[in-house]
């Protein structure tokens, strides 16, 4: 967590506070707020640096709240927070710090918090001009550099000193499958990459990690090109998985089948709400909750 709030990983924290809005919005407000106003006046949120998403936790809290001066309160320092994570699409922690370092998950996470800013934007009677460009540039960068001609699946890391690709964690880099609007050669090697571990029958449906935002957009994804079987599939496999692990974890691996890192963390308790709701047919990642009429069917049909 940021130096005035060490107790509050600005990741974690975040899906906790888009959950309390359900139940309890002006502390969700309160929590949220206490972090955001920290953000300095060059975008930066001391700490560890990660992949969250603050532009749709304000948006979702503003959806259940109504609470337009709250929403215009945070619109300045998430604006600022934007424009330092264009710049800075990377992990940063301790002694990590590669200023040339680009991470697949930092961009596909950066392109669906800009969705957010610009409804934002648009809500607060705003301009959204420069949300949509850096959108566009963001994404002309994202295939730029994680999907190199010589390779065979996408990458997780691209070096821009050195040129360098590094595969990483294929189950990180699937977390692009989110993004629309990808040139057709890009969105067909994600989900071939998927499609290649992909195995309902195996720990985790057979890919080798789980860790809820990038299960979430994994399954929005796969939601979005209508592959509602796989989607259920993979959704089954991580409920029925994290109930196995026996823990609420940040993360979740097999070979055996384990929990490590955080615990207890809230995501693996935010995993089993999200999918547990989306297999009823009710997404809630966008707003208010909203009906998913294909996998409701899905589900009257198993």
């Amino acid at each position: 967590g940021s130096s005035l709030a060490k107790a509050s990983a600005a990741w974690e924290s975040f899906f906790a506070q888009q959950l309390l809005a359900f139940i309890a919005p002006d502390i969700a407000w309160d929590a949220f707020e206490g972090i955001m106003m920290q953000v300095d006046d060059d975008g930066w949120l001391d700490g560890e640096v990660l992949p969250s998403r603050k532009a749709q936790t304000a948006w979702i809290l503003y959806a259940h709240s109504g609470d337009r001066a709250r929403l215009e309160k945070v619109y300045p320092p998430i604006s600022r927070y934007l424009r330092w994570r264009e710049k800075n699409p990377r992990w940063i922690y301790l002694d990590h710090d590669n200023p040339h370092q680009r991470d697949s998950n930092f961009v596909d996470s950066l392109l669906l918090d800009l969705e957010f800013a610009i409804r934002i934007g648009e809500t607060l009677g705003e301009a959204t001009e420069e949300w949509r460009a850096m959108a566009a540039r963001v994404k002309e960068s994202y295939v730029r550099w994680f999907f190199p001609e010589h390779r065979e699946y996408p990458v997780q890391y691209y070096y821009e000193d050195t040129g360098e690709h590094h595969a990483g964690h294929a189950t990180w880099v699937c977390s692009g499958l989110y993004i629309d609007g990808l040139p057709e050669p890009a969105d067909t090697a994600l989900l071939r990459l998927f499609r290649s571990m992909y195995d309902p029958d195996r720990d985790l449906a057979g890919l080798d990690f789980c860790k809820h935002p990038i299960a979430s957009m994994i399954v929005h994804g796969l939601l979005r090109r209508g592959l509602t079987a796989e989607a259920e599939g993979y959704m089954q496999a991580i409920v029925r998985d994290v109930i196995r692990s026996g823990r609420f974890s940040e993360n979740y691996s097999f070979n055996p089948l384990r929990s490590w890192g955080v615990e207890d963390s809230m995501f693996g308790a935010a995993t089993m709400i999200e999918f547990t709701l989306l297999r009823n047919g009710i997404r809630m990642d966008r707003g208010l909750p909203e009906t998913v009429s294909s996998m409701k069917a899905e589900g009257e049909r198993r």
